[in-house]
């Protein structure tokens, strides 16, 4: 078993949000909160410290966790988050979620944590929803900095690519419904009526 005090916790909130007309996603309301708190307090159940990788509001997130914000400005994606978080984190592991998803919950994570104790060759452990993978529910050693450093330099910005290249673990939890992620609009109207 992974001890939680050896997991250091990522939320990523540093999206341009396009189909949300550049609204900054984590801050949105959601059921009188900011959407990224629900992520923010799942994680803090789950490791030994939180990070939040955001480019925007800064103050407003450094209210909960502090912020790392990526090298460059111009929005490179989620890769350049989590290795800007790699890059100062300190323990052996990293737990990555997104900030949009309202029905993530500390089972699932532990799922990964227990499941990357059980892959001793394994680098990386990320979730399946039973139909599809999601790349932004992942726990991986931190040791994987130098990959990803070299897989950014060589202008590859793909999260599922570079997760391919890694030995790789999967969790499948067949509930699609965990996995809801808030993009546009009509997601956040649709989560709100059920």
């Amino acid at each position: 078993m992974i001890n939680k005090k050896h997991i250091t916790g990522l939320l990523l909130s540093g999206g341009q949000a396009k189909r949300l007309s550049g609204i900054d996603k984590g801050l949105l309301k959601v059921n009188q909160q900011p959407l990224m708190q629900h992520g923010f307090e799942v994680l803090k159940k789950c490791v030994g410290k939180v990070f939040i990788s955001a480019n925007r509001n800064i103050k407003k997130y450094q209210q909960f966790a502090p912020v790392i914000q990526d090298e460059s400005r111009d929005f490179q994606g989620p890769l350049a988050g989590i290795a800007a978080a790699l890059q100062v984190c300190k323990t052996p592991y990293l737990l990555v979620i997104p900030c949009d998803m309202p029905n993530l919950k500390a089972d699932i994570l532990q799922t990964l944590a227990d499941k990357l104790h059980l892959s001793p060759t394994a680098d990386l452990c990320i979730a399946n929803d039973g139909k599809r993978m999601q790349p932004l529910v992942a726990l991986m050693k931190t040791s994987v900095l130098p990959s990803l450093l070299k897989f950014l330099n060589g202008g590859e910005r793909k999260l599922q690519d570079w997760q391919r290249q890694q030995n790789l673990a999967i969790v499948t939890i067949n509930n699609q419904q965990k996995f809801c992620n808030l993009n546009k609009p009509s997601d956040i109207n649709q989560y709100l009526q059920n």
